[in-house]
């Protein structure tokens, strides 16, 4: 299921987006949001 997924969101998100509830951080390509922040996706 997590590959069908990847490859869908792949088509629209140019950077990929994790949502976890730790502070904004980024790794390579990965971009990990706090969950407060989603509102600005």
């Amino acid at each position: 299921m997590e590959r069908t997924t990847t490859r869908r969101s792949g088509e629209h998100l140019t950077t990929p987006t994790v949502i976890h509830t730790s502070d904004l951080k980024i790794e390579g390509n990965i971009t990990y949001m706090p969950i407060y922040m989603t509102p600005l996706l």
